[in-house]
């Protein structure tokens, strides 16, 4: 009875999925680029009233920020298309295969 109640439960737990790869390289890319905001603006409050080489630097730095952005966004979206034609190219070259094989008469 015992034996039959434990096999119940284990069958009603939640699995949950180890975060993929890319889940770890998105969230990982999204909190350096969130970081870089946030030390931009950080800079950007602090260097009110500098000097016009500082204001020059953290002008360039924040360019740079925003480039850095636009290349995450970017390799995020070609890194998924290029994933989702290579597993569709799998799939097909597996469909294919399953096709060639003959399963012996019974």
């Amino acid at each position: 009875m015992q034996e039959n109640i434990n096999a119940t439960s284990k069958q009603n737990e939640v699995k949950s999925n180890p975060p993929t790869v890319g889940q770890n390289a998105a969230e990982e890319l999204s909190r350096l680029r969130d970081d870089l905001w946030r030390m931009a603006s950080a800079v950007q409050m602090k260097a009110k009233g500098a000097s016009a080489e500082v204001q020059s630097t953290r002008q360039a730095l924040q360019r740079e920020v925003e480039r850095f952005s636009e290349q995450v966004k970017d390799a995020a979206d070609d890194t998924r298309e290029d994933l989702k034609q290579t597993g569709e190219d799998l799939r097909m070259r597996f469909q294919k295969l399953a096709n060639q094989i003959v399963l012996p008469a019974r």
